[in-house]
């Protein structure tokens, strides 16, 4: 049995990401010793409740960094996550030769030793996509604040090349190898069940959307395929799932669910009216471009949705079919509407769904 030491950032949900890092962490804890080292609080109860995991019954030493600097950052105004991640990687060193092994799920974590890192986006990839951007990234500021958070993270690609590496998707793994030069095993983050298996005909032709309120999810483009489809005779209704985001942007999304009543908004689900949902509806569509992976739609293919998502980032990797994946509204429209009135291509399409379910199992 290995003492290991966990590190990251959050755990908390919402987050693909997070997901990821309770699970691991949960593999990790059923045969070593675990300390998990974090930048803020662990409520392992929550975390269960909203990523199915069972960390509640496992013996997990937390310790939180701290300090003067950790308090200033958790209380400015905007995110300041390289700084964050730049003192939890310098709390990490330090508990580098007391440790058997330490593990991230934080993206490329280069440590002066050799650990294991899960790379979800690598962080050192710039310019960052345009998703990441927000009104406070000036050219210059953002250029200042990069050096010296790297500076204070004593960053470098031979450290992040002396670790042994996992992506969450071969398009990952590209982008990895394109910035540090450095090679990554794909291993496709774990998507929990359990999956209620319903049948095709006792489900509602309904469009299931889920993701964090962000601009980067695209929900407006969602409800702008799904208003084509009705404008061309198809009686499709919408519901989006939405989890914790950027208040402005929900509030754009709620008004314009208000305005066409066959869309729907439900949040704060928990894990099991999620899945319930999942299983009632027939089709799942995915708004976000350059995504990396893309746990919700993952989710949709394994509870048996008709899942079409854009053309571009790691999901493609999920769905793998051209047919199943678009490159604007008018294309989605035009893919999804094949889908309603071909009967033959929509069950070619379930079969071909349904051969690739299992991939994402915890285990």
């Amino acid at each position: 049995m290995a003492r290991i030491v966990f590190v990251q950032p959050s755990l908390q949900p919402p987050g693909g990401g997070n997901g990821v890092a309770a699970w691991m962490l949960q593999a990790l804890a059923d045969a070593h010793d675990v300390e998990l080292l974090t930048g803020g609080r662990y409520d392992p109860a929550a975390v269960d409740a909203f990523f199915g995991t069972d960390l509640t019954a496992r013996r997990i030493v937390h310790r939180p960094v701290a300090g003067w600097a950790s308090r200033v950052l958790a209380a400015a105004p905007v995110p300041f996550e390289l700084l964050k991640n730049a003192l939890l990687l310098r709390a990490s060193r330090q508990l580098e030769s007391t440790a058997d092994l330490l593990v991230s799920a934080n993206n490329e974590w280069p440590l002066h030793g050799t650990g294991i890192s899960y790379v979800h986006y690598p962080a050192r990839a710039r310019p960052r996509p345009d998703v990441d951007m927000r009104w406070y990234h000036g050219r210059l500021l953002l250029s200042l604040y990069y050096r010296f958070g790297d500076a204070l993270a004593d960053y470098g690609s031979a450290d992040v090349r002396r670790q042994v590496l996992l992506a969450n998707s071969d398009w990952t793994g590209e982008r990895l190898q394109r910035t540090h030069a450095a090679r990554a095993e794909t291993l496709y983050p774990p998507v929990a069940g359990p999956f209620i298996d319903r049948a095709w005909g006792v489900r509602e032709d309904v469009v299931l959307c889920v993701g964090r309120f962000s601009p980067e999810k695209r929900f407006e483009h969602v409800i702008e395929i799904v208003e084509g489809l009705r404008r061309r005779g198809h009686p499709l209704t919408l519901v989006i799932v939405g989890s914790a985001g950027i208040r402005r942007y929900e509030r754009s999304v709620r008004a314009l669910a208000a305005a066409r009543p066959w869309v729907t908004i439900r949040t704060e689900l928990d894990r099991p009216a999620l899945l319930e949902l999942m299983s009632r509806c027939r089709y799942g569509l995915h708004g976000m471009a350059e995504e990396h992976f893309g746990m919700a739609p993952a989710e949709l293919v394994e509870a048996g949705c008709l899942t079409c998502v854009h053309r571009s980032g790691g999901r493609q990797e999920i769905v793998r079919s051209d047919e199943l994946t678009y490159t604007d509204v008018a294309d989605a429209i035009a893919r999804v509407e094949r889908v309603l009135v071909d009967e033959a291509h929509r069950t070619r399409l379930r079969a071909h769904l349904a051969a690739l379910q299992g991939r994402f199992r915890p285990e």
